[in-house]
C-alpha cells in the first residue's frame, strides 16, 4: 500500500509548555509559580516533540512540591547527556518515563505489551490475564480482586500515557501503544530483560541461533512461520513463550521443550495443531498452559508432572477425554475446558482432588457434574456448569458457598449451541425432552442477582407468566426464548409476573408465539427498562405493539423482527384493542423517544409499520429488508425553526432501490430530505447483544 509522507511541526515552547501543563494538572488549574519554571524546562527538554511533551508530562502527574519537580528535571537531563544523536535522545527522553514508573510491576507489565504486534488492539481482559498467569498480579481468594488489581495497574500505565485506551467496535476494552512507545520497550528489552519479539512479522523460518540462552520472553503471536526448530533451542531462563494465532502452525517437533526448564506461562491458542509434544509433559515448573480455540487438536500427553500449573484453559478442540494426570494438578486455581463438546465425563474423585480451583468451566460439553463435587470446592468463586436436573440446580443456588460466587452460568439440561452474551451472572434451562419442565417450574429457583435468563426447547410452557420465581429476580436484565414449541405469550391473565429490570428481550424460533400480551392489559411500566426487544423466526405474530401499549416501553432503543412470515403490523389498532381503553392522543402520532435501531427483514406479510407517524428523535438507523408490501416508512420529519430536517441523530436507512423507490409518501418534503440517507442493505447479518446464535463465535470469560 502507497503512503504518502506528512510533516508534523515541532510546537513552539509555548504550545510546548501549554501541552505538557495541561497534562499534568489539567486546563483548570494553575501550577505554582516555582513548579511552572522547573515545567517549563522539562517540556524544553522534550524538544518540542509532541510524544515526548504527553509522555513526560504524564510521568510528572503524581509529583509533589517543588523538590520532587526539581528532581526530575535533573534525572531528565542525566538520562539524555550521553545520547550520541537525536534519535537516542529522543528515546531517552521516553525511557525517562519508563524509569519513573519506580515500581518493577509496573515497568513489567508495561514491557509485556511490547509482546503484542506493532498498533495492535490489545483487549484488557486478555492483557490483565497474562498478567496473572505470570505472577504480576499476586494470588488473591477473589477472581475480581485480581481483575481490578490489573485495571489499576492499567490506569497507572494510561495515566503516565505509556498506554492509550479505548473501547473497540464491539464494545470491549482496549489498550494500544504508541509506536515509539513500543520502540522503547524493544530498546529496553533488547538486553534486559531480554525479550525475542517476532508478533505479526511474517517469517520464513526463525535460525536456531536466535534463540540465545538469555532470552527470558519470546512472542510469535500472530505471526507466519513455517516451523520451529527441529534441534531443541536451549533456553535454560525462557519464562513466557507466546505462539498463539499463528498462521497454518500444524506441527511443533517433539523434543522441542526439552531445555526450557523454566518456562512458566505456554500459549499455543488459535493454532491448527492436531497434538502436541510429549516434552511438553515435563515443564514442571509451568504455571499456565493456553490452548484456546484449538479446533483441531484431538491429542494430548500426560499432565501428572505439572503439578506448579495454576492456569489450565483447553477449549473448542476435539479432545474427547480428560488428558491423564489432570486429578493431579492440585494447585490448579483457574479451570477453562469449555466448548469441547465431544468431552465427558470428568469423575467425581478427579474433579474434588482440585481444592484450589477458583474457577471452573465446563459448559458446552458432555460434562454434568454435581452438586456435592462443587461444594467440595471451597475457594470458586467463577463457575459454568451443566446440572443434570433443576433440583440439583435449587440445591446449588441455596447452599451457602454459592452465596459468595462472583460469577456463574448454570445450565440445567444439555449443550445448547454457542452464547453471544458476556458472562454475566446466567441461568440456562434445555432439559431433556424427558423431563417435563412444567412439572418443576414452580419449584425453580433463580438467583436473586441473576442477570441472563434463557429458556431452549422448553416445550410444555404456555406462558412465562407460568414461572412465579421471576418475581425474586431483582437484577435479571435479558431474557431469551427459543425454539420452546408451546410458548404463546409472555404474560396471560394466569399468572402475574414483574419484568420491570429486564433490558433485552429475545424471542426466537417460536412457531405457536402469538403476542406479548393475552387477554390481559399490562401493569403500568411492566417494560419500563426494556431496552431491546427482538423476533426472530415467530410465524404466528401478527402485530408487535398494540398502540395502546406503548406507553409501557418508554426506554425503547432497539426493534428487529426477521422471519415472522405472517407479521402484518409492527404497531397496529385493531378492533379488539378497544377493550384496553382510549389511545391517549388521537392525533395518530406516537412518540418513541428513545428508539435508536428498528431492524425489520424477511417479512413477506408485513404491510405497515404503523398508519400514523412516528416522532423518532433518537433514530439512527432504519432497516427493511426484504418486506415486499411495506409502502410508507412512517418517520416523522424533525423542525426546526420551522425548517424539515431530518431526524438529527439519523445515519442510515437500509433498504433496496426498487423498495424505496415505491415508497408513498405523507410529506412530499420527506423523500428529498431522507434520499442521502438511504444505502442498499449490507451482507445480511443478525445480531443482538444478548441473543444465542450458535454461529457465533463463543464467548471468552
Amino acid at each position: 500500500m502507497k503512503c504518502t509522507p506528512v510533516k508534523v511541526d515541532l510546537l513552539t515552547e509555548e504550545e510546548a509548555l501549554t501541552l505538557f501543563r495541561s497534562i499534568v494538572v489539567g486546563n483548570d488549574t494553575v501550577l505554582a509559580p516555582d513548579v511552572e519554571e522547573i515545567a517549563a524546562k522539562i517540556a524544553e527538554e522534550c524538544a518540542c516533540l509532541p510524544l515526548a511533551i504527553v509522555t513526560l508530562a504524564g510521568s510528572c502527574r503524581a509529583l509533589k512540591g517543588t523538590r520532587e519537580w526539581r528532581n526530575a528535571l535533573d534525572e531528565l537531563i542525566s538520562s539524555t547527556k550521553d545520547a550520541s544523536d537525536d534519535v537516542s535522545k529522543v528515546f531517552e527522553r521516553l525511557k525517562f518515563s519508563y524509569s519513573r514508573l519506580g515500581n518493577k510491576v509496573l515497568q513489567d507489565c508495561f514491557l509485556y505489551c511490547s509482546l503484542y504486534p506493532e498498533d495492535h488492539d490489545i483487549p484488557v481482559k486478555e492483557l490483565i490475564e497474562y498478567w496473572i498467569a505470570e505472577g504480576l498480579i499476586a494470588e488473591m481468594n477473589s477472581v475480581d480482586a485480581k481483575f481490578n488489581k490489573g485495571h489499576a495497574i492499567l490506569g497507572k500505565l494510561t495515566s503516565r500515557c505509556l498506554l492509550n485506551s479505548f473501547t473497540d467496535g464491539s464494545g470491549g476494552e482496549c489498550v494500544r501503544m504508541h509506536d515509539l512507545i513500543r520502540d522503547m520497550a524493544l530498546i529496553i528489552t533488547a538486553s534486559s530483560p531480554r525479550f525475542m519479539v517476532k508478533a505479526g512479522e511474517r517469517l520464513g523460518s526463525v535460525p536456531y541461533e536466535d534463540w540465545s540462552e538469555d532470552l527470558e520472553r519470546i512472542s510469535f503471536m500472530h505471526s507466519w512461520i513455517r516451523g520451529l526448530p527441529v534441534t531443541p533451542p536451549v533456553c535454560p531462563r525462557l519464562t513466557t513463550l507466546l505462539l498463539s494465532h499463528i498462521h497454518n502452525f500444524e506441527e511443533i517437533p517433539d523434543s522441542f521443550f526439552t531445555y526450557m526448564c523454566c518456562l512458566e506461562v505456554l500459549d499455543l491458542s488459535n493454532n491448527s495443531l492436531k497434538s502436541l509434544p510429549e516434552s511438553i509433559s515435563n515443564l514442571e515448573n509451568l504455571h499456565a498452559l493456553l490452548l484456546e480455540d484449538c479446533y483441531r487438536l484431538a491429542d494430548m500427553p500426560s499432565l501428572k508432572k505439572l503439578k506448579a500449573l495454576k492456569v489450565f484453559k483447553l477449549t473448542q478442540s476435539k479432545i474427547e477425554e480428560l488428558p491423564e494426570g489432570i486429578e493431579e494438578l492440585i494447585n490448579l486455581r483457574k479451570l477453562d475446558l469449555s466448548y469441547n463438546r465431544g468431552l465427558g465425563p470428568f469423575p467425581s474423585w478427579k474433579l474434588r482432588r482440585l481444592s484450589k480451583l477458583q474457577y471452573l468451566r465446563t459448559d458446552t460439553t458432555k460434562i454434568q457434574v454435581s452438586v456435592e463435587d462443587l461444594l467440595c470446592l471451597k475457594q470458586l468463586k467463577v463457575v459454568a456448569v451443566h446440572f443434570h436436573n433443576v433440583q440439583e440446580l435449587n440445591r446449588y443456588v441455596r447452599s451457602q458457598q454459592f452465596q459468595g460466587m462472583e460469577k456463574y452460568r448454570l445450565i440445567v439440561g444439555k449443550e445448547v449451541g454457542s452464547f453471544a452474551v458476556n458472562l454475566g451472572n446466567e441461568v440456562v434451562i434445555c432439559p431433556a425432552e424427558s423431563v417435563p419442565f412444567g412439572s418443576v417450574a414452580d419449584d425453580l429457583v433463580l438467583p436473586a442477582n441473576v442477570n441472563y435468563f434463557h429458556l431452549f426447547e422448553v416445550h410444555d410452557l404456555v406462558s412465562l407468566s407460568a414461572i412465579p420465581c421471576w418475581n425474586g429476580a431483582r437484577d435479571l436484565r435479558a431474557c431469551s426464548v427459543k425454539r420452546c414449541n408451546g410458548l404463546e405469550c409472555i404474560f396471560s391473565e394466569d399468572g402475574q409476573i414483574s419484568l420491570g429490570t429486564v433490558e433485552s428481550l429475545s424471542l426466537d424460533d417460536l412457531p405457536r408465539f402469538r403476542v406479548l400480551f393475552d387477554r390481559i392489559a399490562p401493569p403500568h411500566n411492566i417494560y419500563s427498562n426494556l431496552k431491546e426487544l427482538s423476533f426472530w423466526a415467530c410465524p404466528t405474530v401478527k402485530n408487535i405493539f398494540p398502540v395502546q401499549f406503548l406507553q409501557n416501553f418508554p426506554n425503547l432503543e432497539s426493534l428487529r423482527a426477521y422471519k415472522c412470515n405472517n407479521l402484518e403490523d409492527i404497531v397496529s389498532e385493531t378492533a379488539e384493542m378497544s377493550d384496553w381503553g382510549d389511545h391517549e392522543d388521537d392525533s395518530n402520532t406516537i412518540s418513541l423517544p428513545k428508539l435508536k435501531g428498528l431492524y425489520l427483514g424477511f417479512l413477506p406479510s408485513l404491510k405497515s409499520i404503523y398508519n400514523g407517524m412516528m416522532v423518532c428523535h433518537s433514530i439512527e438507523e432504519v432497516e427493511v429488508r426484504k418486506c415486499p408490501l411495506v409502502r410508507r416508512l412512517p418517520l416523522s420529519l424533525h423542525m426546526d425553526s420551522e425548517q424539515a430536517t431530518a431526524p438529527p441523530s439519523l445515519k442510515d436507512i437500509m433498504g433496496e432501490d426498487k423498495w424505496w423507490e415505491s415508497l408513498v409518501w405523507d410529506d412530499p418534503r420527506a423523500k428529498q430530505i431522507l434520499q442521502p440517507f438511504q444505502r442498499q442493505p449490507g451482507t445480511y447479518r443478525f445480531t443482538q447483544t444478548f441473543f444465542f446464535l450458535e454461529q457465533q463465535a463463543p464467548l471468552k470469560i
